[in-house]
């Protein structure tokens, strides 16, 4: 065997070297050329659990987690070359792996001996663990930081929970996550899953506050994070086990989601550490295969995860309130104030709008215009609260009038109302005109001192052309106005209706007709 020259040192006898290596606070075995243990001290005999008489004569394999490493090889390589300057696992007498990074040297007593190796140890299990902790505290980090991008680059509280439930749920290597919130009424809804496969959902439903279980109660009521580790060995009643036996669940996690409230100054504050907050709702854990140990370092990142998702979804919330402003004045900007239907100003919009599309299409554009009659004696008679009522009771027959998406009711002036029927000839004007009629016929409004009849009445002039480039869109609403006038003229409570295919100024010529009915009618 070839021993290097600089391992070429003179050791005492091995019962002094025993003394020696006594006082060395590392571990320290001494072998023969082929891995017998020939002596070893106090500190090895502490750190493998074997006492001197067992160690002794035994091979270092029988240390060593992975045996091969030291048995005889084809590589020429002396198995201390293989040991040396490597962190090596090894086994107790227990069973413990630990990881110990060794250092071997060939070494002899004299000229005629045969050498003995020497492998100090050095334990490196702390330094694993603390690498270990590292590597764990960097993927927690980024963990945090992925999923704290995904919540905050959504203003959508539906997708920001789908995120981060998805998100938790690979973390957790778990079987189910959920959100759940709290609702008004005190009840759980589940808002957002993530499943593995083969496990069932319980997404959507609803469940009564005063029937959830003890933990989702104290998570809510107390905002208290609850792990639990064994299902079966928990102090849940029967019902409550009863309850969660379809899911099915051997280990929970439940951890709150809390939002801030809002502060004297107007202000909201979101968590943590505040006394103002509230439970907006859960962030639920499931392990289904078996019974798991929630670890501290787990919960703590997912209690620094529900932060971030509370300021997430406040700020989502926040956006949808000022969304749903935003919608409420751009209505109040398009609607009429009292009855609640379109404005004149957005249906001059509309009508360029519709002017231009059925003029490309050469389709059919319908215009009823109508008027209240005798409605400023009505307001001498009943009131100009009475008016408004009545003027709001017309206007909900105009929209019901008025059902495809195109079709537009607005309130044109004080006491008249204007229709705008994209897509439909004369005779499908003519008919809604007559619906008309007939729905506010039914509402029998009292108008005593009306000259044409005790009730409520309305004249309509109605108008249909097939828009082109050669007139304005205003001349349509001039003809159907000479066919409201007309038929206040032959005394009101019916229709005129321009009986041409265009607007023009023939239609200022008098092609007008009125229906029959109305003129005949007592």
């Amino acid at each position: 065997m070839y021993i290097p020259l600089k391992s070429r040192v003179s050791l005492p006898s091995i019962n002094d070297e025993i003394v020696e290596i006594d006082a060395i606070q590392e571990p320290i075995l001494i072998c023969d050329c082929h891995g017998e243990i020939q002596a070893l001290n106090q500190e090895a005999i502490a750190f493998f659990e074997y006492s001197r008489e067992e160690a002794i004569g035994q091979s270092i394999d029988r240390l060593l987690e992975n045996p091969q490493l030291v048995r005889t090889k084809d590589d020429g390589c002396p198995w201390y070359d293989r040991l040396s300057a490597r962190d090596i696992p090894c086994q107790t007498k227990s069973g413990k792996i630990v990881l110990v990074w060794f250092s071997c040297s060939a070494i002899v007593r004299s000229t005629d001996a045969l050498p003995v190796i020497l492998c100090i140890g050095r334990d490196m299990t702390e330094r694993q663990q603390v690498e270990l902790q590292l590597r764990q505290q960097g993927e927690r980090e980024r963990l945090l930081r992925r999923i704290t991008w995904h919540v905050r680059q959504s203003l959508n509280l539906q997708e920001i929970l789908t995120n981060t439930v998805a998100d938790v749920r690979e973390f957790l290597n778990c079987d189910r996550v959920s959100i759940a919130r709290l609702d008004s009424k005190k009840r759980l809804r589940v808002s957002a899953e993530s499943l593995a496969t083969g496990y069932g959902s319980p997404l959507g439903d609803r469940i009564d506050f005063e029937s959830l279980t003890d933990v989702l109660s104290t998570c809510c009521q107390e905002g208290k994070i609850v792990a639990m580790e064994d299902i079966a060995l928990s102090e849940l009643s029967l019902e409550d086990l009863a309850r969660l036996s379809p899911l099915p669940v051997k280990a929970q996690l439940v951890i709150p989601i809390s939002i801030g409230s809002p502060t004297p100054d107007g202000k909201v504050h979101p968590p943590p550490r505040l006394e103002r907050t509230r439970v907006w709702g859960l962030l639920i854990a499931h392990h289904c295969q078996n019974p798991r140990t929630w670890q501290e370092w787990e919960i703590d990142l997912l209690e620094q995860l529900t932060v971030q998702v509370a300021i997430a979804i406040q700020q989502a919330e926040l956006h949808e309130q000022l969304q749903a402003a935003n919608r409420e004045l751009k209505q109040l900007a398009i609607s009429d104030g009292l009855t609640q239907i379109a404005n004149r100003r957005h249906f001059n919009q509309s009508l360029q709008k519709e002017w231009k599309r059925l003029t490309r299409e050469q389709l059919p554009l319908s215009i009823i215009l109508c008027d209240i009659d005798y409605f400023k004696l009505y307001n001498d008679t009943y009131g100009h609260l009475a008016g408004d009522t009545c003027l709001q009771q017309v206007a909900r027959v105009l929209r019901r009038a008025t059902q495809r998406p195109a079709d537009l009711a607005a309130r044109y002036g004080g006491e008249e109302f204007v229709v705008m029927l994209p897509n439909t000839d004369l005779a499908g004007a003519i008919r809604v005109t007559e619906s008309v009629r007939s729905q506010i016929r039914r509402l029998a409004i009292a108008h005593v001192n009306s000259p044409v009849k005790p009730r409520v009445t309305l004249s309509f002039g109605v108008v249909s052309a097939i828009p082109h480039g050669d007139v304005s869109p205003e001349s349509l609403i001039r003809a159907a106005d000479l066919a409201l006038y007309r038929a206040k003229a032959l005394g009101r409570d019916r229709y005129c209706a321009n009986e041409g295919t265009a607007p023009d100024p023939g239609l200022d010529r008098g092609q007008i007709s009125c229906d029959r009915a109305s003129i005949s009618e007592s």
